[in-house]
């Protein structure tokens, strides 16, 4: 069986792009691409960073992810962060920033 292909969302959030930045960047191009106004280009660009914020997840959502992932690896010390992000990175994959999961699986784990 094969794997399905990456997609850019999870590409650009496995490089440390936000899905935000990403979604800004290729309206812009493609506004420009294809002749829009640079005025035009920059409200379409700004309505994709909105909507790329809204995509993503929020701070309770990512929380509550990092305190299933934890409790389904049994993490007792941050001896066990790495076993956690293995078990959280594909559901946070593309919708939320890597460190920022890391730093609250370690601040629960030592908390």
């Amino acid at each position: 069986m094969t794997n399905p292909p990456e997609s850019a969302v999870d590409r650009a959030g496995a490089s440390g792009v936000r899905l935000p930045e990403l979604m800004a960047s290729l309206s812009l191009a493609t506004d420009l691409a294809m002749g829009q106004p640079l005025e035009y280009a920059l409200c379409s660009c700004v309505l994709a960073v909105r909507l790329g914020e809204m995509l993503g997840l929020s701070e309770d959502e990512l929380r509550t992810l990092v305190s299933a992932a934890i409790a389904e690896t049994g993490a007792t010390s941050p001896a066990d962060l790495g076993k956690v992000m293995g078990t959280l990175a594909p559901k946070i994959k593309g919708r939320a920033d890597g460190k920022a999961a890391s730093d609250m699986v370690r601040a629960q784990l030592t908390g």
